[in-house]
């Protein structure tokens, strides 16, 4: 069964709504993604919208195309991995593979290949990818900062060592890299531009 890839920053449930295939066609995927909103059944027979901010990790995935669509999702809190699971509302791909299958084999999909190029130095891994509250920038003059306020490209930052102390910088003028994780968080790093 021929696997596909949602393009990274795409709607899931949108992605397969805009699909060329049978409503009642068998999806599969698993990955990794932004912003998950979920439907959790509750004791009274009521469902619960319960919303998953930052990147989760999707397990399982599965239903007919046209819904409902079931999710296992795994994120990481303070302390330790929290796994959640209920009907999807919306998530954001940052990497998610799939397949649909008609019980009589694949279906075809055009396959979205991921575009990956080797930076020649560290510091050309640039992202589009904006930080956001709870997040950690790694600033080339003030060191480790938590990020407090995004507005645009406005960013309050609060230095983690004593005595915290709080600043406001521009990210337009220099050049943010792919956020990596470091104790639990995405940290970017901010370098200077040549």
């Amino acid at each position: 069964m021929p696997t596909f890839s949602i393009p990274v920053g795409e709607d899931v449930l949108a992605f397969f709504a805009g699909l060329d295939a049978p409503a009642d066609e068998w999806v599969s995927a698993v990955g990794v993604v932004d912003a998950v909103k979920l439907a959790v059944a509750r004791a009274d027979g009521s469902d619960e919208d319960v919303e998953l901010p930052g990147r989760t990790t999707l397990l399982n995935m599965c239903g007919p195309r046209s819904g409902p669509l079931m999710v296992v999702i795994a994120g990481r809190g303070n302390d330790a991995v929290g796994v959640s699971g209920g009907r999807l509302l919306g998530a954001r791909s940052a990497g998610v593979f799939a397949n649909i299958n008609n019980g009589a084999g694949a279906i075809e999909v055009p396959i979205v290949a991921p575009t990956v190029s080797a930076p020649a130095h560290p510091d050309d891994d640039e992202t589009e990818e904006v930080p956001r509250f709870g997040d950690r920038l790694e600033h080339f003059a003030f060191g480790l900062c938590d990020v407090m306020v995004v507005k645009g490209e406005r960013i309050k930052i609060r230095d983690v060592a004593p005595p915290h102390r709080l600043r406001e910088i521009h990210v337009g003028a220099m050049k943010l890299l792919a956020p990596t994780e470091r104790d639990g968080r995405r940290t970017f790093k901010l370098v200077k531009r040549n």
